[in-house]
């Protein structure tokens, strides 16, 4: 076939190149298939000439060129030096690589690993097919304290009672021994992510804090307070004196700093830079409408400081406030210098001093109870779901649910430790063999992450690695079609997918596996498989069908380079080309035989296997890394952590990724200022005003109402008409304005009804379902995004761990003015006014005889001049508003 054939020519010309190679550089030590139980005494490298430096050395894809000493003949190394390059079984020597001389010799330090192939389950016990493999053989071998039975190449078939963990005991030919654990799938790690901030890390991100003061709506609970009320009552029930209430409230925070201590504690400091507040005033006079004032009153600054104690309760972090304190630097009332209203005043400043350590004290106490563990939380990634989409579009998707289970503090730090685990979301139980044996694991304790000298570190439990790639092949993300740069993952496959005649098919029996070790101060991770399957198959004569060409099963590993990848999550490479041992050939459709010599195997494996591992740890990019106010990791640094160095460690510089934490300082609002009753506009000579239009002037003996000119004695007044105060029925007033009332349930403040029932109220953590193979839950709780949650309550719907109001509000409409008269009065022309006696009807402030004693005066004209300095708003005329304001009617407001 074509691609066979290209293949091979590049073999060809890269055997060639390789060739010449090898002449320059001959490798003495180690020999070819030695055997080591010890480091190898020495690495000896011979050549004709002596290199002006030292050519490139790889000992297991590590570069180790440096630890050589060039001579005239030979460049040696010791072995001490490169011991902890070494890795149990194979190892690879190579000068010059790719196509420089190789050579392979055996480290055997312990007895046999075990690889779990495959498990069925019956009742409650489990059986196990798996292969114990090391080079020098298997001698003997336990599982949970039961013997098993090795064939002759390692393989064996166990059956025992269920468990949590399955441990493994075996010994080599040699007798060396080993330990292995399987844990089941099932398992939350504890710790499984760990999380450390440095102070300097976490000043960073107390802007949110200051962003949630400016952003604070305290209205709804300080709205309507009165602050000043020195009111009585007349010998008719009129009321004299004065009142004032809150109509708003708005924040300026300019900082807020956290300090740790030790011990899970923390003080805290911040500065709002003013807290302004907006009053009306209400002078009342004995039966006649109240006079209302609108002012502001600024108060600032307002230093607040207090203590924290830090911890954890039902997996989310709590905080405790102590030692409170406020210090307001100074309450002033904005614009307003009314003589004989300094009392008044006096008592408001009172007032508002109340109103700062009453209500507003506890508010803003609140928001640091809410905010403070809010920020804490946003350190982990508590639920969230690994998806894969391959190229057809199908998504294949695990769930990661991680819990805070403890916090902690120094003076310098903050650290969260979490539990968890990764599942997989509905896994293909109908077409793949599932792990039910588990997941490789090591009782190694992770340590809590450590910054080191950087501000952010992130530990990972390789557990968990490990439950993603077994969660991973759960899903079908192990099983693939490969069409060119293409890929479908899962089963069954689409014969029809892809546009080439030619595609590699790929099976695996059990998941991927990723053990972590230390090289050279680095964390160096191995990811291995066995029993991998890769099928060549091609489209021959013009045919649809694809046809079998050659098959090649194997056992490969390759060392992967974790770095920073793409969205703040981990990155993966392979290190360097995979090392693979053929365990089985088959060509065309026939049976499969051992490891036998065949280039057209040889060519599948080399152009397809560096892909395939690739592709089979991609799963591992999915592990998100902590993200905090708006800062990841610019860079990182991954290093091996634990007693065995079986863990990872990540500790970097945090840099900024969005600008929704910026916190911009709000200066304090401009205040709406009345500019006095307005006055009609003149008239000219020889008329007269009345009723806002001008008119002839009646002759004498008469008196002008409107258009009409009145006898004297026809008429009577019934005294200055009133503003209307009061609402219809299912009506009320709310600062100033008629409103419906609002439905049972609900309050009103203004034009919107809210509901009396909080906004939203956790409803815990969500849970795995109880059959992760299904999603079911427990009775009385439903599956979201792959966790279980309990149901919300009626009239409440469920968003993850929140239960949100239905109707958190409504809208009632626009205020109107009020237009509804007392008893004994009749509303004309926008006033009230006293009834007329019988026999006599109103027209504005004038009672008329029914008689009819007048004569018209021609139709009115409107007045439409005003004196100079003053501004025509409508039909009136106001004194102008100052530079930077807007008068509408009689209110000057700010421009911006």
């Amino acid at each position: 076939m074509m691609w066979q054939r290209t293949f091979k020519q590049c073999l060809f010309v890269l055997l060639a190149l390789g060739l010449a190679a090898c002449k320059q550089y001959t490798i003495v030590d180690p020999t070819a298939n030695a055997l080591f139980t010890t480091p190898p005494p020495q690495y000896t490298v011979s050549y004709g000439a002596k290199p002006a430096t030292a050519p490139k050395m790889t000992l297991n894809g590590y570069e180790v060129q440096k630890f050589f000493v060039l001579g005239d003949k030979q460049a040696i190394a010791q072995g001490a030096d490169l011991a902890t390059f070494l890795k149990e079984g194979y190892n690879i020597f190579q000068v010059s690589p790719p196509l420089g001389p190789q050579v392979k010799f055996i480290y055997d330090t312990k007895g046999p690993d075990i690889v779990v192939l495959g498990s069925t389950i019956n009742g409650s016990n489990i059986t196990i097919n798996g292969i114990a493999v090391d080079e020098k053989g298997v001698a003997s071998g336990t599982v949970n304290g039961q013997a098993i039975s090795f064939d002759n190449d390692g393989a064996f078939q166990v059956t025992i009672p269920k468990a949590n963990v399955y441990t493994y005991q075996t010994k080599d030919t040699i007798d060396h021994t080993n330990t292995v654990h399987y844990a089941d799938l099932n398992q939350q790690y504890n710790p499984a992510v760990s999380v450390e901030i440095t102070q300097r890390g976490l000043d960073f991100a107390t802007k949110q804090i200051v962003n949630a003061l400016n952003g604070a709506d305290l209205n709804p609970m300080i709205a309507g307070t009165m602050l000043y009320d020195s009111t009585w009552k007349g010998l008719f029930g009129e009321t004299y004196g004065a009142d004032g209430f809150v109509r708003q409230v708005e924040l300026s925070a300019e900082r807020f700093d956290l300090d740790l201590q030790n011990g899970s504690a923390a003080s805290f400091d911040g500065r709002l830079t003013n807290v302004h507040i907006a009053l009306t005033l209400r002078l009342h006079n004995g039966l006649l409408p109240p006079t209302i004032i609108n002012v502001g009153a600024t108060v600032g600054p307002l230093d607040i400081g207090g203590d924290l104690a830090l911890g954890v309760q039902d997996d989310a972090p709590t905080v405790s406030i102590s030692n409170l304190s406020y210090q307001i630097g100074n309450i002033a009332i904005d614009n307003f210098n009314v003589p004989g209203l300094n009392e008044i005043i006096s008592g408001v400043v009172s007032g508002i001093a109340n109103l700062m350590e009453g209500p507003i004290s506890n508010l803003l106490e609140g928001i640091i109870s809410d905010e403070v563990p809010k920020l804490i939380k946003q350190l982990v990634q508590d639920s969230y779901t690994l998806r894969i989409q391959d190229h057809v579009g199908r998504n294949f998707d695990m769930a990661a649910a991680i819990r805070i289970k403890s916090l902690s503090t120094t003076t310098n730090t903050l650290t969260v430790s979490t539990s968890g685990s990764v599942l997989p979301i509905n896994p293909d139980t109908a077409n793949i063999a599932q792990p039910y044996a588990g997941t490789l694991f090591t009782f190694d304790t992770m340590p809590a992450a450590s910054v080191g000298s950087e501000d952010f570190a992130a530990s990972i439990n390789s557990n968990m690695i490990n439950q993603v790639l077994a969660s991973a092949h759960a899903v079908g993300l192990t099983q693939m079609n490969i069409v060119g740069d293409e890929f479908q993952l899962g089963l069954p496959r689409d014969d029809m997918f892809g546009q080439g005649n030619m595609r590699i098919l790929v099976n695996m029996a059990a998941p991927a596996r990723i053990q972590i070790s230390e090289v050279d101060g680095k964390a160096s991770p191995l990811l291995s498989v066995y029993g991998l399957e890769i099928h060549g198959q091609s489209k021959k004569n013009g045919s649809s069908t694809y046809t079998n060409d050659v098959a090649v099963r194997v056992n490969a590993e390759v060392g992967l380079t974790l770095g920073l990848g793409d969205a703040n999550s981990l990155g993966v490479a392979l290190r360097n080309s995979p090392q693979f041992k053929i365990t089985g050939v088959k060509l065309g459709n026939g049976a499969w035989s051992g490891p036998v010599v065949n280039a057209a195997a040889n060519s599948l494996i080399t152009s397809s296997l560096g892909g395939v591992m690739l592709t089979i740890a991609k799963p591992i990019e999915k592990i998100k890394l902590p993200a905090f106010a708006c800062m990841a990791f610019s860079s990182i640094n991954i290093t091996a952590v634990g007693a065995e160095k079986g863990h990872l460690n990540l500790a970097g510089t945090l840099s900024k990724v969005s600008d929704e934490c910026d916190n911009p300082v709000a200066l304090p609002p401009k205040m709406a200022y009345g500019r006095g009753v307005g006055v009609p506009m003149s008239c000219g000579s020889q008329k007269e005003y009345d009723a806002g239009l001008c008119y002839n002037a009646c002759d004498a003996g008469y008196n002008g109402v409107g258009p009409v000119c009145w006898k004297q004695e026809a008429s009577y007044g019934r005294g200055v008409g009133t503003i209307p105060h009061l609402c219809a029925a299912g009506e009320e007033m709310d600062a100033g304005l008629c409103y419906p009332k609002c439905n049972a349930g609900f309050h009103g403040v203004g034009p919107v009804c809210w509901n009396d029932m909080p906004g939203s109220y956790g409803r815990g953590v969500g849970t795995i379902p109880s059959n992760i193979f299904t999603g079911a839950c427990p009775a009385g709780k439903e599956n979201n995004a792959g966790l279980c949650y309990k149901y919300c309550n009626a009239g409440y719907h469920g968003v993850g761990p929140v239960c949100w109001l239905d109707t958190p509000s409504y809208g009632r409409g626009v205020g109107t003015i009020p237009k509804t008269c007392a008893a004994g009065e009749q509303l004309d022309a926008g006033l009230c006014y006293p009834k007329c006696s019988a026999g006599y009807h109103g027209v504005g402030p004038v009672c008329w005889t029914d008689s009819a004693l007048s004569y018209g005066r021609g139709v009115g004209t409107i007045p439409n001049t005003c004196e100079n300095g003053w501004d025509k708003d409508g039909l009136l005329c106001y004194p102008q508003c100052e530079a930077g304001y807007n008068g509408v009617g009689p209110v000057c407001w700010p421009q911006n």
